[in-house]
């Protein structure tokens, strides 16, 4: 899982997307457990399309406050587009902490 652009001897063979609305599936959790749940979503997805790299373009988080004003993560989505690329290429990519991209925090 990237942010890079695919190298382009990379073929895309489609979208790849995870969404969830904390509590509404699971438990109330972190927002490390959520994103690590829709990691592993993703990485699925993709490999049902014989992807080996994802590219990520969409990582959000909103928050609600509680009434002790502390912050919840309230929804987690991710999305990107899913490639196949050559071992060669793969050298070349890098895999991103997705922690660092969270962008409605």
């Amino acid at each position: 899982m990237t942010t890079q652009t695919a190298p382009k001897s990379c073929s895309y063979v489609g979208q790849v997307s995870a969404y969830d609305v904390n509590g509404s599936t699971q438990m109330y959790t972190s927002h490390k457990n959520l994103q690590a749940d829709q990691i592993n979503v993703m990485k699925n997805q993709a490999l049902k399309l014989g992807a080996n790299v994802i590219v990520v373009g969409v990582h959000q988080t909103t928050y609600m406050k509680r009434r002790e004003g502390t912050l919840l993560v309230d929804t987690h989505n991710m999305s990107g587009n899913a490639y196949v690329c050559p071992a060669n290429a793969l050298n070349r990519i890098t895999e991103s902490n997705l922690s660092d991209m969270t962008d409605n925090q």
